[in-house]
């Protein structure tokens, strides 16, 4: 690992609360290919959404907000080997808010790291997912509301269980990476509009 990936290593814990203490890397050795899942729970269904309160919310809370693509990633197991965690690096197309701790440039890579990923180890491949957290995919393009972390000058996602703040752009729709029903529902939206509504939540006066 490099000395970025150490750092992040250590920023997800709490897995063996859940899944149990026994690591992978151990379970791989008795049952080969191994895969684990940290669930979402039970998924909440909401009749009326106020869809612009919600990215009010995810934009004040956010150090930044970027579109861009999945350039590559890299996985590892988390410090204590019960999970794993990806960075990935992406390449940002438009800062639609910038992170005034450390101002970021369209045309830069950035790197965000978040739990879950596939590792290749001792010819067996460990498969971890943390459905509260979307896995993301080389060459797709995101828009992403993040938190800062300045040790490693990177970047990671903080919604709660319920919200999201990572949406997949495909095809000129927007879509949620995980289960989760806010803000936009079980359905698509229009990426132009829904960047337009990202835009406007930014406008508006945050609670201090």
């Amino acid at each position: 690992m490099s000395a970025k990936q150490k750092r992040h290593s250590k920023f997800f814990k709490g897995y063996t609360k859940v899944l149990g203490e026994k690591k992978l890397q151990d379970l791989s050795a008795e049952k080969g290919d191994v895969e684990v899942n940290y669930e979402l729970g039970d998924v909440m269904y909401y009749r009326n959404i106020n869809e612009a309160a919600i990215l009010e919310r995810l934009a004040c809370a956010a150090d930044t907000v970027v579109l861009g693509t999945v350039q590559n990633k890299s996985s590892q197991l988390i410090e204590d080997g019960t999970f794993t965690f990806t960075d990935y690096e992406l390449h940002v197309e438009e800062v639609i808010k910038d992170n005034k701790a450390d101002p970021i440039q369209s045309g830069s890579n950035i790197t965000i790291t978040r739990p879950g990923g596939s590792v290749l180890l001792n010819g067996h491949t460990i498969r971890a997912v943390d459905f509260r957290r979307g896995l993301l995919m080389p060459k797709e393009r995101y828009l992403l509301f993040l938190k800062y972390l300045p040790d490693t000058n990177s970047y990671f996602s903080f919604s709660d269980t319920a919200t999201e703040d990572t949406f997949h752009l495909q095809g000129g729709k927007v879509s949620h990476t995980t289960q989760k029903q806010l803000p936009l529902g079980r359905g698509l939206r229009d990426e132009t509009a829904f960047i337009t509504d990202v835009r406007n939540a930014l406008t508006m006066p945050c609670n201090k």
